[in-house]
């Protein structure tokens, strides 16, 4: 995997100012982001605003970041989340 920018927006380095939710993504297990990455077809560009955003819809749910992350990728996701093709 290569990551298209390594810098994280201000916004999001705002919200991760609070240690808690911080530790949140950080206890987040690379394998399993991976496993769903893929589970999900992610297919958006590989920044670490994006993975961050994916990482908050399917592992940590913060309400600030969901107000950041991009309406496509809350559509996207969120619609396979709560209407699971069975």
């Amino acid at each position: 995997m290569r990551i298209l920018n390594d810098s994280v927006s201000k916004e999001i380095l705002s919200v991760l100012d609070d240690k808690e939710v911080a530790k949140k993504f950080y206890r987040v297990d690379r394998n399993e982001l991976i496993d769903k990455m893929s589970e999900f077809g992610y297919r958006h560009p590989l920044s670490l605003d994006n993975i961050i955003y994916f990482m908050n819809i399917f592992f940590v749910n913060n309400e600030n970041f969901r107000e950041l992350t991009p309406q496509i990728m809350l559509e996207e996701f969120e619609a396979v989340i709560f209407n699971p093709v069975v």
